[in-house]
């Protein structure tokens, strides 16, 4: 072969790998959208987390608005970018309570990073982590004021973490959580249901 056929063969080649990096940053930046939109892309079967629509407690934690359980852990990388951006989107979104929920083996550990992050997060809920088949660490589980679970995932950006607030507000509102209608629109009630319940004691 001639220098300038190896040539333009190590420039097509070169071009198609940058091209597949690419291609596959944008789809990993995308994974936690989407798991955590299941009407939008379906959920992936044995992703963790407990299962939609099933009733969750935290004992002690008043479910009148949302929450976003957000599982996180000292040390890990994709949560650093997370956290500093929490208290402002929490800021941002007064009907949605964030608790980060501090996973890790020593509870001292655990509980001064829970301190250092604010926002009433907890320490002492890291087994969760098991009694909810959380997969790893930064998850969401998005739970309405029905104590119900909204929406689950890897949340890896603060953008994604704004994106499942979005879709649990648009799951309910306050006044709707109250059995008051939107105006314009349907009234959602969000009465006892028969289901699983997951009973957590601290």
């Amino acid at each position: 072969m001639s220098d300038d056929l190896w040539r333009v063969l190590v420039v097509v080649l070169t071009a198609a790998v940058v091209v597949e990096g690419v291609v596959l940053v944008a789809v990993m930046r995308q994974v936690g959208r989407l798991i955590l939109n299941p009407s939008r892309a379906g959920m992936l079967p044995g992703d963790g987390g407990p299962a939609f629509d099933s009733e969750v407690r935290i004992h002690g934690l008043d479910f009148t608005k949302g929450v976003l359980a957000l599982f996180v852990s000292p040390g890990c990388a994709a949560c650093e970018v997370l956290e500093p951006a929490l208290p402002d989107i929490a800021e941002r979104y007064p009907d949605i309570r964030i608790l980060p929920i501090v996973t890790g083996a020593n509870a001292r550990v655990r509980e001064r990073h829970a301190a250092e992050l604010g926002l009433d997060a907890r320490g002492d809920l890291d087994f969760l982590i098991g009694e909810w088949n959380i997969p790893g660490t930064p998850f969401g589980v998005g739970i309405g004021p029905d104590a119900r679970v909204k929406a689950k995932g890897v949340l890896t950006t603060p953008g994604q973490v704004e994106d499942v607030i979005e879709d649990l507000l648009r799951s309910w509102t306050p006044n709707e959580a109250a059995g008051v209608p939107r105006p314009g629109g349907p009234q959602v009630v969000f009465p006892p249901q028969p289901s699983t319940q997951q009973e957590i004691s601290t």
